[in-house]
């Protein structure tokens, strides 16, 4: 892309940032085409970012142990003592109800040395709502156990309904026979109506609508209690926050994405590749 910032960060020597500026081609009329957002509306709107928090802890990406890992303060954090399960999740009481299994299994954890977890979160758009309910919980009943653990943040999702299709018509998957409803497995995109769209990864103002959800995710963090046991977070977009939909439609008949949206990011990419119009 001709922007080589990156506007949705991945890292965990993360500052979140917010832009004091408004959010280019933003309607207030629901159903009408929003005016798609240039490359220069984008990299100017990039260009004005500023910095909302920045972790107090020193939080970064180098060698432990001859692998690449994170750095806490300058000591190791190998990637071998991360753990993604579903410890004091609704969906981990489903699959295992008793209380007594997640304790158990928390100290078994413990006493294997592994000590960085993770904590689910999800924002929804348009509007940046952050949902960190759950992690909230997570937290509490992990630190119980485990008072020196660590966490990453599992953004696992961007959820955008039928709000977010309403207000950015353009800006939605589009199989190649036109439908824009082939979809079997909502869930996966957090949603209940499979005839929901599912938003495009080309779309400038799912990008915007996003990165202004990691301003409020920001905030919310620099006000939180257990900030500096945040060590950075994960990103993740599309089906099971894998940047990709995936699994969620018969793709031996049908395939994606043919939305106008991907078809002037596709221009634009070939037009900077070709340098011809």
């Amino acid at each position: 892309m001709r922007n080589k910032k990156v506007l949705l960060l991945a890292g965990v020597a993360l500052s979140l940032v917010f832009s004091g500026s408004s959010m280019c081609g933003e309607s207030k009329t629901s159903g009408a085409i929003v005016s798609d957002i240039t490359s220069a509306d984008r990299d100017a709107w990039v260009s004005s970012i500023t910095p909302v928090f920045t972790p107090s802890q020193n939080v970064r990406i180098g060698q432990a142990n001859n692998n690449t890992g994170i750095l806490f303060n300058n000591a190791p954090l190998p990637n071998c003592v991360g753990y993604f399960g579903y410890l004091y999740t609704e969906w981990g009481f489903k699959m295992r109800p008793s209380g007594e299994f997640h304790k158990k299994h928390l100290d078994r954890l413990t006493r294997s040395g592994i000590s960085l977890q993770q904590l689910d979160v999800f924002i929804d758009m348009p509007g940046g709502k952050v949902y960190m309910d759950e992690a909230k919980k997570q937290i509490v009943d992990i630190l119980k156990y485990q008072p020196n653990a660590l966490f990453l943040l599992r953004l696992g999702q961007f959820r955008a309904g039928e709000a977010f299709s309403s207000k950015y018509p353009d800006d939605v998957v589009v199989f190649n026979d036109g439908s824009k409803s082939h979809f079997t497995w909502p869930q996966l995109a957090l949603l209940n109506d499979p005839k929901l769209p599912r938003y495009s990864l080309a779309s400038r103002h799912w990008e915007r609508e996003a990165a202004q959800g990691l301003v409020n995710l920001a905030k919310m963090i620099s006000e939180w209690e257990h900030k500096d046991r945040i060590v950075g977070i994960v990103l993740g977009a599309g089906a099971c926050g894998q940047w990709l939909w995936w699994s969620d439609f018969d793709y031996e008949n049908y395939c994606i994405d043919f939305s106008p949206v991907m078809h002037r990011r596709y221009v634009e990419f070939l037009k900077e590749k070709y340098k011809t119009d």
